[in-house]
């Protein structure tokens, strides 16, 4: 797979799996260094998980403590000058980022009707 690099100042808009893959086991190989978080969560429910602070707090919780985490990621779809959400290096899924994103609002809608 070929991924052509796009930069937007000191953002990278585009990312090979395989590095990203890389990235979050080396994430995940520091906070296991760490020993154990003495105290911590059982069950974490992180929202906006899928990148940045939200990543980390769920490789945290989950290789730091132990916790049963879920993590939740608000997909978009591709546009004509974005790529879509890295999916295939962030989860196991076979669905597209516009099924997942359609998914996440259908979801979002039974989560407030139970809780009215």
């Amino acid at each position: 797979m070929i991924i052509k690099p796009r930069v937007r100042g000191f953002i990278c808009l585009t990312a090979h799996p395989t590095g990203c893959a890389a990235h979050v086991q080396e994430q995940i190989d520091h906070v296991r260094s760490q020993g154990a978080i003495e105290n911590g969560p059982s069950n974490v429910l992180v929202v906006g998980a899928s990148t940045g602070y939200g990543l980390a707090s769920r490789i945290t919780a989950a290789f730091g403590s132990g916790a049963k985490t879920m993590g939740v990621f608000y997909e978009r779809p591709p546009k004509e000058a974005k790529c879509a959400t890295r999916l295939k290096a962030m989860t196991t899924t076979d669905l597209t980022a516009s099924e997942i994103h359609d998914l996440g609002l259908s979801e979002m809608d039974r989560i407030h009707g139970e809780m009215r």
